[in-house]
């Protein structure tokens, strides 16, 4: 696929993942690191999808599904419930989670 992968994700994509990855691997302020969810970090996710751009809009609009539209809503310990059963048994979250 050529180097923008990002036009191919709309806006409310590139949130919904931004929110998953922020979930998946959060900040830590003890250790003075950000999280996935990051501007910088979250630009280069979509950057390099490449390839996984197919798998990765499908595991996005699936968790989507999964929380009826609203993971964003969603507190952390909610989020992070649905996104590790998700994963356990080889859901879509496991798409991201390789």
């Amino acid at each position: 696929m050529g180097n923008r992968t990002d036009a191919a994700f709309s806006d409310a994509e590139i949130r919904a993942l931004s929110d998953i990855a922020g979930t998946m691997i959060p900040a830590d302020a003890a250790l003075k690191v950000p999280g996935a969810d990051d501007p910088a970090i979250m630009a280069d996710i979509v950057k390099s999808i490449g390839r996984d751009l197919a798998d990765v809009r499908a595991a996005v609009a699936a968790i989507g599904v999964k929380s009826g539209g609203q993971f964003a809503a969603m507190d952390i310990d909610s989020r992070e419930k649905l996104l590790t059963e998700d994963v356990a048994s080889g859901g879509a979250a496991s798409t991201l989670a390789r």
